[in-house]
């Protein structure tokens, strides 16, 4: 092996134990928007948790393609939390959250879809 290679090498290995003993830090991801008129959703990626909130009734999806949250949190999506003040849940919205165990309603909902 030449010198130019070897040293080369020798740089590339020490480069990758270095990065390979600094300690991994996830990001939380927060994302958010409307799912009916004055009702919003957010989601934190830390916990797994989709809080809907604001006011009145959220929007019935008629097809899966429709849920705001669907393409990219479904299947990250542990609890959701529906909070005081959302009077219903919306027709499939929690279609194919695969992961989903825990639900937390508000006592204002009236009606689920």
């Amino acid at each position: 092996m030449n010198y130019k290679l070897k040293k080369s090498f020798v740089l590339l290995l020490s480069i990758v134990l270095l990065l390979s003993s600094l300690p991994f830090t996830s990001f939380a991801i927060t994302a958010s928007g409307e799912c009916g008129e004055n009702a919003s959703w957010s989601f934190d990626s830390e916990n797994g948790q989709l809080t809907i909130s604001g006011t009145g009734d959220m929007k019935d999806f008629s097809y899966y393609r429709d849920i705001p949250w669907r393409e990219q949190y479904n299947d990250k999506i542990k609890t959701v939390l529906i909070e005081d003040g959302v009077t219903s849940i919306g027709s499939n919205a929690f279609t194919e959250c695969i992961n989903l165990n825990q639900v937390s309603i508000g006592n204002s909902v009236t009606k689920i879809g």
